[in-house]
């Protein structure tokens, strides 16, 4: 079963109210909030004639596209409606669009991050590349009596070495990204 948003302060609301006290201002703009989602317009659910609109105007104006749309349609804060909390998922943990959107936003700056990332890896692997291209053709240039065996052998090991210490450090600094959460 799906809960219902709440506005900030609606469960102190009901045992702070004085003697006397309504809560139907606030139970008010709860109904009109799920009413706005629903599609459903809540002027006519507050018994206001939409006559005076012509047809299409109120199928226009009836569902707010933008918060602040709904803000102004409500009547409240902006604020206010990024306190609206939200039960997640199987945990019943609540959040707030406010908190809801702060996380979209870290998602969406850690996909750049990790476009970043990649991109200057692929650029490092290119520029290991064409150096020990330029290095491998250096030495094919060379006299063969020139290089004595060990050392062709020794410049072969550290390559075949660094190139693996590369890749381990790569593959370290992919586990090192730090993800939002």
């Amino acid at each position: 079963m799906q809960e219902s948003p709440t506005l900030p302060g609606e469960s102190q609301a009901k045992s702070d109210n004085q003697p006397g006290e309504s809560q139907q201002p606030k139970q008010s703009q709860l109904d009109q909030v799920a009413a706005l989602l629903r599609g459903d317009d809540p002027a006519d659910n507050a018994g206001e004639s939409q006559e005076s609109e012509k047809p299409g105007e109120s199928q226009k104006s009836a569902t707010p596209k933008t918060i602040n749309e709904l803000a102004e349609r409500l009547g409240v804060d902006i604020k206010d409606l990024y306190a609206v909390e939200f039960k997640m998922g199987e945990t019943g943990e609540s959040r707030t669009l406010g908190q809801l959107k702060d996380l979209a936003a870290s998602q969406d700056q850690f996909a750049v991050d990790q476009l970043t990332f990649e991109e200057t890896k692929t650029k490092r692997e290119a520029e290991f590349l064409r150096a020990q291209a330029e290095l491998q053709e250096l030495i094919a240039m060379l006299p063969k009596n020139a290089i004595k065996p060990e050392l062709l052998q020794a410049i072969a090991k550290k390559t075949r070495d660094d190139s693996r210490e590369g890749t381990r450090a790569d593959t370290d600094s992919d586990s090192r990204v730090e993800r939002p959460g």
